[in-house]
């Protein structure tokens, strides 16, 4: 069923028109990502309904107050990490808006990141992402005045290149070459920038 939803879309978004190489673009990236939707929520309601029922069976085993309390400390423990990131980095950069700081970062970085559609501030959330993690990229995005187009293109950046140091740490632990691993991020990330600034309008 879910498969013809699919095909019915994609119909839908192809009916009547001609492949030209300036309305097409954007019509065929949406079926690419239509596509990739269907193959995501497909995989995930039966991967939902195993993992459902296994659960079910093995409920009255294994749930106990026990249980609940060490995932109720998990689920505490996990908040109070990300709180502790995002936070302190909110404030920072909330206070960095009142000042002239933002506004010389903003313009050293202005030429560059007009490359991604981006004003000159994003660059904060880009260093954060990379040098930091992403919890603190999401701290400073929340605080700076950011369009949906803005915010959808960093995330589609860092999604590429975040947590430098300590990724490529392990990456070479594994044995690949730090450089590469850098060069490759890095690449994605600034390529995948231009085109989704493009892709976007």
């Amino acid at each position: 069923m879910l498969l013809n939803i699919t095909f019915n879309g994609i119909k839908f978004m192809l009916n009547g028109q001609n492949l030209s190489p300036n309305g097409n673009l954007r019509k065929l990236i949406s079926i690419f990502l239509y596509l990739t939707l269907y193959v995501i929520i497909d995989y995930h309601i039966k991967y939902s309904y195993e993992s459902g029922v296994l659960f079910l069976q093995n409920a009255q085993k294994s749930l106990s107050t026990g249980t609940i309390k060490r995932g109720l400390l998990a689920g505490i423990d996990v908040t109070w990490q990300l709180a502790r990131i995002v936070i302190p980095i909110y404030f920072v950069v909330t206070f960095l808006k009142h000042t002239p700081v933002l506004d010389i970062i903003s313009g050293l970085f202005s030429p560059l990141m007009r490359v991604f559609g981006l004003p000159g501030k994003a660059a904060i959330v880009l260093v954060l992402g990379n040098v930091v993690n992403l919890y603190a990229a999401i701290g400073a995005m929340v605080s700076l005045s950011l369009t949906l187009k803005e915010i959808t293109v960093l995330a589609i950046m860092l999604s590429f290149c975040h947590s430098l140091p300590v990724e490529t740490a392990l990456a070479k632990k594994i044995g690949l070459s730090a450089i590469n691993v850098i060069a490759v991020r890095a690449g994605l990330a600034i390529l995948s920038g231009i085109a989704f600034n493009l892709i976007l309008g």
